[in-house]
């Protein structure tokens, strides 16, 4: 009788640590699924802020451009128009 209580403890033991077990795969595979949706989650967000700084790039390059021809402008005014000698009549 004492080794059928005995076997009967182990039965359970084994039962408790495959539920224990079956838990901890089942919380693993939960875990890998949000790690993985969150590397897709930053992916996506790197690949955003990668067009959003192409595209604020390009912005203050035309401005840098648009600087640049007002600069032209300027010093072909002086030297053109301000700093040639004036009418005589």
């Amino acid at each position: 009788m004492a080794k059928q209580d005995s076997n009967e403890q182990i039965l359970n033991l084994l039962t408790s640590l495959d539920k224990k077990v079956s838990n901890l795969e089942d919380k693993f595979v939960d875990m890998r699924e949000d790690f993985n949706n969150k590397l897709v989650d930053l992916s996506m967000n790197d690949f955003q802020i990668r067009a959003e700084l192409r595209e604020e790039a390009k912005r203050i390059q035309r401005k840098l451009d648009k600087m640049h021809d007002d600069q032209n402008s300027i010093i072909k005014f002086f030297n053109e128009d301000y700093l040639k000698p004036p009418l005589t009549p």
